[in-house]
């Protein structure tokens, strides 16, 4: 644990995926957090949330075809990483080594990776930020057991070993259940240069750098982790079970978010620390 502050972490935030499962074109990190459509999107809280409590600098990786949407062209606080590639046929750790070249000048700062797709209290992200220290995947104790969840187990959060969907008890045997990842990640400066090399291994730079990994293009960032569980380059860490956090896979997701789950998060927002700043 260490004392963040502004200058430390440059924030990456994951948005280049392609919508498949909402029944709308809209990608769902620029779908409105209310349901009449005139609240904040759920990328452009993220990056409010960010600049407010963990960083100056986010970096939000966008697909080709997103980049000439009005609602990404008009982000606040953002700075923009093309991908060059066909994002409905790479996955997600290609988009994040596009924003890990851009950046590969200099390693001095930490990187706060994460999804696009995810809403959360603003106490939620104050707690990561106070305990960024080594690299870390964040995970929350609850879950719902329902086959999607990206579930992190190990020994002792100190030494994750396993990182995926649907992992049978067969293979997590004699394993700790941590719990689901938030889609937020800690890259800590001297881990920074592995983690570029690893995903370059892994997906390539099509079509000039062949991908080692099993998927290639399509590899996904939740295996950069588990390599990187593998290399003990990185820990598991859990966070209070009370803070809430929700990702929007489906459109019952949505339908729960913006019914139920955001007017809870706004009112705990409101009760936050420094609310009105």
């Amino acid at each position: 644990m260490f004392e963040q502050s502004h200058t430390t972490t440059i924030a990456v935030v994951l948005a280049a995926g392609v919508n498949r499962r909402m029944g709308t074109q809209t990608p769902k990190s620029l779908l409105t957090l209310d349901e009449h459509g005139q609240a904040t999107t759920f990328l452009q809280r993220h990056i409010d949330l960010l600049q407010k409590e963990a960083t100056d600098r986010v970096v939000v990786v966008v697909s080709q075809q997103g980049a000439e949407l009005d609602e990404i062209r008009n982000l606040r606080g953002a700075e923009l990483v093309v991908s060059p590639f066909d994002t409905g046929l790479s996955g997600s750790t290609l988009s994040m080594l596009c924003a890990l070249r851009e950046l590969a000048v200099d390693h001095t700062a930490g990187l706060l990776v994460s999804d696009a797709d995810i809403v959360y209290e603003r106490m939620l992200l104050r707690w990561i930020v106070d305990n960024c220290g080594l690299s870390s995947v964040f995970v929350t104790p609850r879950i719902a057991d329902d086959k999607e969840e990206v579930l992190v187990y190990g020994p002792n959060p100190d030494t994750p070993h396993l990182i995926g969907k649907g992992l049978p008890p067969e293979i997590t045997a004699d394993l700790r259940l941590f719990g689901e990842s938030l889609g937020i990640i800690y890259v800590a400066p001297e881990d920074r240069r592995f983690v570029l090399a690893l995903s370059e291994w892994l997906a390539g730079w099509p079509p000039h750098v062949t991908g080692y990994g099993y998927a290639k293009e399509m590899s996904e960032h939740e295996e950069v982790w588990q390599y990187a569980f593998t290399r003990g380059r990185m820990s598991a860490v859990v966070v209070p079970e009370d803070l809430i956090l929700a990702e929007c896979d489906t459109p019952d997701d949505y339908r729960h978010i913006v019914g139920e789950l955001f007017p809870v998060i706004l009112t705990r927002d409101d009760a936050f620390p420094g609310a009105g700043g």
